[in-house]
């Protein structure tokens, strides 16, 4: 025999009800009103109001934080920044990342390679079409390269013979190719370095 449902209403059935149609999640309104968590759940589901959670896409949280675009099309941020460099980023589920690389996908649909850099020569705009990643650059100097007459990339592997051009090579501002794979081993060498001198001090 099915088991009537109970008509027992909370005290403070009418607040919660306000606070959860007003889009207070169950753990807020507990707080506000000092009721168990179970009771705001029953009454949202009383009332047949949607039950929130904390989990905000990345994509919201680009948009809550981006101010903009302006007048020149250049979107900015009001968000949180890295400490280090003050570069905008997003924290989503418990990892921070920049918030330019949540606008690259935004306009590509695919995750960026590299960093993810503004073009449009305003730092840390957040314009989605303002921004390129690593292989987006690439193309486009190619292309460059191209109009100016330039000859094609001397090279299918690194002058060490290391790295492949279509993994790691990569273009300088003025158009000049280089490898980026022989740039990182160089870079991981010199920090080595540094760090064994200061060991050794």
């Amino acid at each position: 025999m099915a088991k009537e449902p109970s008509s027992y209403r909370h005290p403070k059935h009418d607040e919660i009800a306000a606070l959860v149609r007003d889009g207070w999640n169950d753990r807020a309104v507990a707080r506000q009103l000092n009721v168990h968590n179970r009771a705001v759940t029953r009454v949202r589901d009383i009332e047949g109001v949607s039950h929130r959670t904390n989990r905000t896409s990345r994509e919201d949280k680009l948009a809550r934080f981006s101010s903009g675009p302006d007048k020149e099309g250049h979107t900015g941020w009001t968000g949180r920044r890295s400490r280090s460099s003050g570069v905008p980023v997003i924290r989503h589920l418990k990892a921070q990342l920049p918030a330019s690389h949540v606008a690259f996908e935004q306009r590509t649909g695919r995750p960026p390679v590299g960093m993810v850099k503004a073009e449009c020569g305003q730092d840390h705009c957040l314009t989605p079409a303002h921004v390129s990643d690593e292989i987006e650059r690439r193309n486009v100097r190619g292309q460059e390269r191209a109009l100016y007459g330039l000859d094609p990339v001397p090279w299918a592997t690194c002058p060490k013979g290391r790295h492949a051009w279509d993994d790691h090579g990569r273009f300088q501002p003025d158009l000049s190719p280089y490898c980026k794979g022989c740039n990182t081993e160089t870079a991981a060498r010199v920090r080595l370095a540094r760090k064994q001198e200061a060991a050794s001090a």
